[in-house]
């Protein structure tokens, strides 16, 4: 038998108490004046000291009271149905993360982290459950839990090894929220085969250089686990030096003001680096040099925009590398030519285009042409039908008003296979062709209630759309007003996000997916009776991200990210067959309906070529630019986002905690306390009954003797 609080023992001192009040012999209360005796001197009588116990039985059941309580509040259980194996006691659950992102390639990071999941493997016990994962951007299983359970403890060391040496780092993103979240799901997947089994404890080793790139967003909405915590196996690299370089949006937004032999980037030097002097410099095909260096100062921790002219010739170099660095990761940034696209926007509504009261007039001009881009806007009212193939080349589907019903299935057809819409709501009341857009039974708007005018008062600054209004110098929208806006369900949108609410909370902006496509619901107009959002300097900026984030041609695409996925517009009129060149030599056919390239897995030049003509058709893909931030992340922001962090004494711990939890329900299971409560209660019972009988004053009856004279 154990005791759950055994401090609780010091109650039986108490036992004491009555010996002591049964050896007080304490003087006779009663007096009695007898008239005789009212002239005599009072004497009290003389008391002797006693060493003798009176009422054995009764100090017997005081103590024994007392002692039962005392034992009660020590919570008595039975440890034999508690005893462990010895192997299961030192069991858990252990999913360890290695992270394969890009940033992984610096210098003999990856022999680390081999090294290390090798050792936490060597030092696992036999009783734990382990997995081991991989992550970037997404969290991949090595080898599961299920699949090293039916795997004997002395060979899943060398089933792990083998696995992680057919590994590499990759070239994508560290997300480390999502491989956090992830294992935690891992964990919680494991079906429980007996009760020991849900008590076991469960942890997650990261292993990583858990660089501060790493994007960390989905943690502060997380719940995390009470009973999980995280080891941390923080890597570093030898050089202490790392720089990047990148483009600058890509470019686009700049291009119009300055020259276009002239290409803006911006060169990033790490916190942690002691080098600050850099060179930047074109390298061709063949790896050599063309032109001379550009110098480049940037301090640590900073950044710096440069200028770099373009080398001429026909076949121009599409990389700019950066030399100066320990780490040649990320010192790469591919581009390709500048050359002009053709965009076409479509414009479904009734409106003029000289109309300086309707939407036409102002969509016209805040997409005029430029030096690199040309915009055909075509227009269609409410009572045209919309002739085929007129959207197969559209970046843009603008709609003003309810869809009628004759364009309703080409919409739907151009948005679910990839395109963008902007479907601005002007008019309350039904709008069946909505209805049929979102495959809705019932669709109907209602005005909303503006009493001179209202403005935005939430906007998503963390969504590409709104994301280059995010610095304070441009995050100011409070001179749009908007006169009048019309109610829409959010309901209607179950996938969707609200991008921009009003300030009464209702949605002025929401995006939704449409099969591959996204449509863009807009709860005002721009035009002046409805806002002043055409005359603020945000409307051209949105326009152009929409118009970005739709269907366009790869001759624009210089600015791709790792795994983004690449739209193939422009290809409807000339079917398959396709080649995809990778930067890496390889070759992948596309289907003639592919309207997506499947992997961009590796950054550099990619070559899309038809069939066996000549013509082909490049776009770059770099490195996402939060990767080059290698300085280390602080423990204690992961503490700030709710991750409870072990030491390496965490296992020792949880086996403690673990058999104090499995004391703790089986004291509360066998609830010994109750029972010795009632027996207390029993035994004061019979001491009242024994007290009473004791205490009950007994009368002797003398006979009268007679005296006589």
């Amino acid at each position: 038998m154990s005791l759950l609080a055994p401090l609780y023992v010091a109650g039986l001192l108490a036992l004491a108490l009555p010996v002591v009040f049964h050896l007080i012999r304490r003087s006779p209360r009663g007096q009695r004046q007898f008239s005789s005796l009212m002239f005599l001197s009072p004497s009290p009588p003389r008391l002797t000291r006693r060493s003798r116990l009176d009422h054995l039985l009764l100090l017997f059941l005081r103590a024994l009271a007392l002692g039962l309580l005392a034992f009660a509040f020590t919570r008595p259980f039975l440890r034999e149905s508690a005893q462990l194996d010895r192997a299961e006691a030192a069991g858990g659950r252990v999913a360890v993360l290695v992270d394969t992102s890009a940033s992984m390639r610096r210098g003999d990071l990856w022999r680390q982290a081999v090294s290390t999941v090798d050792q936490i493997i060597a030092d696992a016990r036999p009783g734990d459950h382990l997995a081991v994962f991989a992550f970037d951007e997404t969290l991949r299983p090595v080898v599961g839990f299920d699949e090293l359970s039916r795997i004997a403890p002395q060979a899943r060391r060398d089933l792990i090894a083998g696995r992680l040496q057919a590994l590499t780092p990759s070239w994508s993103a560290t997300h480390l929220d999502q491989a956090l979240i992830g294992a935690i799901d891992a964990l919680n997947d494991i079906v429980d085969a007996t009760e020991a089994d849900s008590r076991l404890a469960r942890r997650i080793v990261l292993v990583s250089d858990v660089q501060q790139g790493g994007r960390t967003d989905e943690l502060g909405g997380f719940t995390w686990p009470a009973d999980v915590e995280v080891e941390m196996k923080h890597l570093t690299a030898r050089g202490v030096t790392n720089a990047a370089v990148h483009g600058l949006a890509d470019g686009r937004a700049e291009r119009a003001a300055t020259s276009p032999d002239t290409l803006r980037v911006r060169v990033f030097n790490a916190p942690t680096s002691q080098a600050d002097q850099f060179q930047l410099a074109w390298i061709d095909q063949d790896g050599a040099q063309v032109g001379a260096h550009v110098p480049v100062y940037v301090p640590a921790g900073e950044s710096r925009v440069v200028r770099v002219a373009r080398p001429a010739g026909d076949d121009p170099p599409h990389e700019l590398r950066l030399a100066g660095d320990s780490h040649a990761f990320d010192n790469s940034l591919f581009v390709v030519p500048p050359l002009k696209q053709n965009v076409q926007v479509v414009y479904l509504g009734n409106d003029e285009a000289d109309d300086a009261r309707g939407h036409r007039y102002y969509l016209k001009r805040a997409l005029p042409d430029s030096p690199w881009r040309s915009v055909e806007a075509a227009t269609y009212k409410s009572n045209e039908e919309l002739p085929a193939g007129a959207l197969s080349q559209t970046a843009l589907v603008v709609t003003v008003g309810d869809l009628p019903g004759g364009q309703v299935e080409q919409v739907r057809q151009y948005v679910q296979s990839g395109g963008a819409m902007l479907a601005v709501v002007t008019e309350a009341g039904a709008a069946p062709g909505f209805a049929a857009l979102l495959d809705s039974p019932d669709v109907e708007f209602q005005e909303g209630d503006v009493s001179s005018y209202t403005m935005l008062g939430q906007i998503a600054f963390d969504h590409p759309l709104f994301a280059p209004f995010a610095a304070p110098q441009f995050n100011d929208f409070t001179k749009i007003h908007f006169w009048q806006y019309r109610r829409v369900d959010e309901e209607l949108f179950p996938q969707g996000r609200v991008l921009a609410r009003f300030e009464n909370d209702d949605p002025a902006w929401i995006e939704s997916p449409l099969g591959e496509g996204r449509l863009h619901v807009l709860a005002s107009g721009w035009r002046p009776a409805d806002s002043q959002l055409a005359r603020s300097t945000k409307f051209v900026p949105l326009l152009l991200a929409l118009l970005t984030g739709g269907r366009t041609s790869l001759l624009d695409a210089a600015g791709y990210r790792v795994n983004q996925r690449v739209a193939l517009g422009g290809r409807q009129d000339r079917p398959g067959p396709w080649t995809l060149h990778k930067p890496d030599g390889a070759r992948v056919i596309l289907a003639g309906d592919q309207e997506f390239i499947p992997d961009t897995n590796l950054p550099g030049i990619y070559r899309v070529q038809h069939g066996d003509d000549n013509e082909e058709e490049l776009f770059a893909v770099n490195l996402a630019a939060a990767e080059s931030n290698t300085a280390p992340l602080a423990a204690e922001t992961l503490q700030q986002l709710g991750c409870r962090l072990s030491s390496g004494e965490a296992p020792q711990l949880s086996d403690q905690l673990r058999r104090q939890m499995r004391d703790v329900e089986l004291e509360g299971r066998q609830k010994l306390w109750q029972w010795l409560v009632l027996t207390v209660v029993g035994v004061l019972i019979v001491e009242t009954f024994v007290a009473g009988r004791l205490s009950r004053p007994s009368f002797t009856t003398r006979p009268t003797e007679t005296v006589t004279a």
